[in-house]
């Protein structure tokens, strides 16, 4: 029996040795925790979940404020309200662009004759020139046909001559030949 209870002892101060080492362990883990996460005002998770929704709340509110001020005020913040407001500003221009051109047609209308006198001077000068620019181009063309035709013509005249010489030479010749032949025939 001495070693069943020194067996039973020895087993009790292991299991007491191995329940104190655990503590100090634990100990100083839950030291390690605690300096990780930090100090925290309200320990509870559902105080924890209420300080983040309060912080998503805040943080969706500043956002929202942030972006009305971005954007400005919209009178119509529907598609079909904006369009509705541009489709009014085109007729405005449109109206605006109609007005103009009627007055310009008065003015015209008063200035009438004299504008048209000037529009028909300028047409028929504008139709000058072009005769006149048609008018040298023929021109140019007729000046270069010239001088190949006078130059044709000098180089006929040249070929002229010399066959006017070929022929009085030989008729001279011919003369001279002719002339012989009846001296030798009397």
């Amino acid at each position: 029996m001495d070693t069943a209870v020194a067996t039973i002892v020895a087993s009790l101060v292991a299991v007491a040795g191995t329940i104190i080492v655990n503590w100090i362990g634990n100990r100083k883990g839950y030291k390690d925790i605690s300096g990780k996460i930090g100090n925290l005002d309200n320990t509870t998770l559902s105080g924890q979940h209420s300080n983040i929704t309060e912080n998503i709340v805040q943080s969706i509110t500043d956002n929202t404020k942030e972006l009305k001020n971005k954007i400005g005020k919209l009178d119509d913040t529907t598609l079909s309200g904006q369009n509705k407001d541009i489709i009014k500003k085109i007729e405005n221009i449109s109206l605006f662009l109609e007005k103009e051109k009627e007055e310009k047609l008065l003015k015209n209308d008063l200035l009438g004759y004299d504008v048209q006198k000037i529009n028909s001077s300028i047409e028929n000068l504008s139709g000058f020139a072009d005769i006149m620019k048609n008018l040298s181009s023929e021109n140019s063309k007729l000046k270069a046909e010239l001088y190949n035709i006078k130059s044709e013509n000098q180089k006929l005249t040249q070929e002229n001559n010399e066959l006017k010489e070929q022929l009085s030479q030989y008729q001279i010749y011919k003369y001279t030949n002719d002339f012989t032949q009846g001296m030798s025939s009397e």
